[in-house]
């Protein structure tokens, strides 16, 4: 079982929603298509109600380590798009997003046999 999740968290702009899903789903699609994306093992959350309007990714990982063998979305993005279309793209999303942040958290679980 996993012991840490890697959350990156997109702080969406209101007015240009559309252009960060058009983007976001093409660095998607990138990942899941390049041989060291990370398509597959991520999970994907949305503001549904109150607060800002946030996409929440979250990969699981049995150790820091993991992350060591990451290939860099940019690099993926790139790869996949080739370098002209690829660099539109990552600038038209990152364009489209207030912030980002990340965190890692790690498995915590009470000792319930008090």
């Amino acid at each position: 079982m996993e012991q840490f999740l890697y959350h990156l968290d997109f702080y969406i702009i209101p007015s240009k929603t559309s252009q960060f899903e058009e983007n976001f789903t093409k660095i998607l699609v990138a990942h899941h298509n390049h041989a060291k994306g990370l398509g597959h093992r991520l999970t994907l959350y949305r503001t549904f109600v109150g607060g800002d309007d946030v996409l929440s990714l979250t990969i699981p990982m049995e150790s820091l380590g993991d992350m060591d063998l990451w290939m860099h979305t940019p690099e993926i993005v790139i790869e996949y798009f080739g370098q002209e279309e690829g660099i539109r793209i990552l600038n038209d999303y990152s364009s489209a997003m207030k912030v980002w942040k990340s965190r890692i958290t790690k498995r915590f679980e009470f000792n319930l046999a008090i």
